[in-house]
């Protein structure tokens, strides 16, 4: 019925010559301005969907992925043909994230979300102003996630893997879980929270105190696992009721071939070697992982 009602106003609209989108805003006025940071494959769009629902004002709309992607492919100014090239981009990629939230909490607007990274400077120049809020995951559970739904959905070379290749998955993984951009996967969460992809194990150790200092500053931080806290703590926050649906429908349509392609992949994750790579891979994020837990 309201998928009915949206695509009806939309009609109208069009035929009369103007452009609209239909997002949730919130019925009422709130005091605090919200800054939620999206982590990929932490039950994001459902949580944003909620909170949009109750502090979201007319005109402040999720910011989405694909111009970001454009902007820092423009800046990156080389094609991207290879592993090493994904990875660099994903470094410059970071920054733009910043950039971008940045620039909308310049907006002034009530309720800012999207697939965006903090740092420490970020931090406390606008925590003041504004209330961060972010969700994390299990590390382990949140790469495989991830990995799977890329090679599922994903298009863009520079972000793999990405559905484009359906053969040689198995190779395909390896060459990413056992390489950088699988220790970038790994360390995903704490690096939209420091604002940078750690080099190696020593410089994810040093990391570590800057993600505490960073995420400290957050005014809730929740855990997928354990989202009945995240409501509570919203709840006691800012007195709203979070109503928050699950709305993951991936794999009712995957075709065939991809439904056989999870499988391979899900039984490629479950065994003893790659589990131990990413024991190794997500030590120090499951380590910040427990901090936020506790």
């Amino acid at each position: 019925m309201r998928n009915l009602l949206k695509s009806s106003i939309l009609k109208v609209a069009h035929s009369a010559g103007y452009e609209l989108k239909i997002s949730r805003i919130t019925k009422s006025q709130q005091q605090n301005r919200i800054a939620f940071i999206h982590l990929a494959k932490c039950g994001g769009i459902s949580i944003d969907n909620a909170m949009r629902s109750q502090f979201a004002q007319s005109g402040e709309r999720k910011i989405i992925r694909s111009p970001l992607i454009a902007t820092s492919l423009y800046k990156f100014e080389r094609s991207i043909s290879n592993l090493t090239d994904a990875c660099d981009f994903s470094e410059l990629h970071i920054d733009t994230l910043q950039d971008a939230l940045l620039y909308h909490l310049n907006q002034d607007w009530n309720y800012v979300s999207g697939h965006l990274a903090v740092n420490s400077k970020l931090l406390k120049h606008y925590s003041k102003k504004y209330d961060f809020i972010t969700v994390l995951r299990n590390p382990k559970a949140r790469f495989k996630s991830n990995y799977i739904f890329n090679k599922m959905t994903n298009h863009l070379s520079a972000m793999p893997p990405y559905a484009n290749s359906m053969q040689d998955v198995i190779n395909e993984a390896n060459e990413i879980v056992f390489g950088r951009r699988g220790w970038q996967m790994a360390n995903m969460q704490t690096s939209y929270i420091t604002g940078y992809f750690p080099k190696d194990e020593h410089d994810a150790a040093s990391q570590q105190i800057l993600f505490r200092e960073n995420i400290d500053q957050f005014k809730v931080v929740g855990i997928l696992e354990e989202l009945y806290k995240f409501k509570q703590a919203c709840f006691e926050q800012y007195n709203v009721k979070l109503d928050i649906k699950k709305r993951n429908q991936t794999d009712s349509n995957l075709t065939k071939e991809q439904s056989s392609i999870k499988m391979t992949l899900e039984d490629y994750f479950s065994s003893s070697k790659v589990e131990n790579k990413l024991d190794s891979l997500c030590q120090f994020e499951m380590e910040n992982y427990n901090y936020v837990k506790e």
